[in-house]
């Protein structure tokens, strides 16, 4: 349909606008997303004439086809729940959502969307849209850096495999079950409430299913990931403006930079060896999880220095706020499962991937061996840092990491890299980042130099008459 205007020709486009009108205004509200529409309606001007007729029940159907079925519910909870980011609610508000979530649909347009709750879905739809696109292009980058073999599918840094549409469509999902994630959990719990924000959000996460969970938890790394290498972009950009700036008055008679200290502010702070101690910077990743798909595209889209530091936002984190990583710990460790069947039938956006039954039987076969220091999140963090769970087995097989053999049906492959299982140093993990603080580096490599140069600077009998004052 998007092709009308220029693969058409003439006789058939004069006979598909003589079509009659009821047949149109059917053609048009069958339409998948609102870019065909707008072709459509550039193409024909019969059918600009039949869409003012019927314009609102073509939105609000084209609307809903854009956002997939699969993920309309979830789109309509978002909607309906919005209002809940700009007041402090009470836990039972969230409870009674969570009484029939993911139970009954929640209620969906009998009719149509009004004009202006289309244009809302849309526009969360349309942040859905871009940040799918920044995953699939992101972890398929990731990816290529252990399979040359689909590194000549990568142009430019872009991908250009023709997905089936499955792997978009799990994403989809995904992405607004992290969005009502926020919507409900943004906000701690308060004094009244008899059961914790974390408990709260893992019933959340329990009404998820296994592979649902994981396709929550692959959008989870892709955002911390993301937020990392944001922060590697501010902490540049504090390095520069630092230096620039120069020298506090007080350097000559102090040997740090106290404008580092908490008590100045909390700017200052964020890149502090204090604040590197106390994982402010986790903090603050931990937070931006749940300030949503706008929040996020701030952080996305800042492309110099001044946007970068506004997308920061409030660095006050010392308010005890829900913890994601929290919350998924208290779902129980998965266990090995030898009798999990990779499925031979059709892939389906109900059902997992062939990697997620593959995944289980990775597991240690004894719950012996299993470390103590194991969570549910770090089960599977080297899987996830690539996707594994959203990619269709269409494209597995094509990575080279599936074969599919009649009458057994889908099989991994015995020579994937052992690199695929385990997660890369990030810097939200101290003791694997080993890396110090904006501070420390600052100090050792600019601050200093500075006090050397300004002691230099100072006469000795100063220095002398200083010193004795003390004294």
């Amino acid at each position: 349909m998007a092709l009308l205007a220029t693969s058409v020709p003439m006789d058939n486009r004069n006979r598909f606008d003589s079509l009659p009108t009821e047949i149109q205004a059917c053609i048009l509200k069958s339409l998948p997303d609102i870019k065909t529409l707008l072709t459509l309606l550039r193409a024909s001007p019969r059918f600009l004439q039949v869409y003012r007729q019927v314009r609102q029940d073509a939105i609000s159907s084209i609307v809903c086809n854009q956002i997939t079925p699969a993920a309309l519910p979830l789109a309509i909870s978002v909607l309906n729940l919005k209002h809940m980011r700009s007041y402090r609610h009470p836990r039972s508000d969230v409870f009674t959502f969570l009484e029939t979530f993911k139970q009954s649909p929640p209620n969906l347009p009998e009719k149509r969307l009004s004009l202006e709750n289309a244009k809302e879905l849309l526009r969360v739809q349309y942040l859905v849209e871009y940040f799918v696109e920044e995953f699939l292009t992101d972890r398929l980058k990731n990816l290529s850096e252990h399979l040359p073999q689909i590194t000549p599918a990568m142009v430019e840094g872009k991908e250009v495999i023709d997905f089936t549409g499955l792997e978009r469509q799990r994403l989809f999902r995904a992405f607004y079950h992290m969005e009502l994630y926020g919507i409900l959990f943004e906000d701690s719990e308060t004094m009244t409430d008899n059961i914790t924000a974390e408990q709260q959000s893992s019933l959340f996460l329990t009404k998820l299913s296994d592979w649902e969970q994981e396709e929550f938890l692959c959008v989870r790394q892709f955002l911390f990931d993301g937020f990392s290498s944001h922060l590697d972009r501010v902490e540049e950009d504090f390095t520069i403006a630092y230096k620039e700036d120069g020298p506090p008055e007080d350097v000559v008679n102090c040997a740090y930079d106290h404008r580092f200290d908490i008590n100045y502010g909390e700017f200052y702070y964020f890149f502090s060896m204090d604040g590197h101690s106390a994982g402010v910077q986790y903090a603050w990743m931990e937070e931006c999880l749940l300030r949503g798909l706008l929040n996020w595209g701030d952080v996305w889209k800042a492309k110099d220095a001044d946007t970068r530091e506004d997308s920061l936002g409030d660095l006050n984190l010392f308010r005890q706020g829900n913890n994601m990583k929290e919350a998924v710990n208290l779902l129980p460790l998965l266990q090995y499962q030898p009798e999990t069947e990779i499925p031979t039938g059709q892939d389906s956006i109900e059902t997992s991937n062939a990697a997620w039954p593959w995944a289980l039987q990775q597991l240690p076969r004894s719950p012996l061996v299993v470390s103590e220091s194991w969570s549910r999140i770090s089960q599977f963090e080297g899987l996830r840092s690539w996707g594994y769970a959203i990619w269709s087995n269409e494209t597995l097989e094509l990575f080279g990491l599936l074969e599919k053999r009649d009458p057994v049906g889908w099989v991994y492959n015995k020579t994937i890299p052992k690199s695929l299982k385990y997660h890369t140093p990030s810097r939200y993990d101290r003791k694997r980042r080993g890396g110090p603080s904006v501070e420390s580096r600052t100090h050792s490599s600019i601050y200093d130099v500075w006090r050397k140069k300004a002691l230099d600077a100072v006469p000795v009998e100063k220095l002398v008459q200083e010193t004795t004052a003390i004294r």
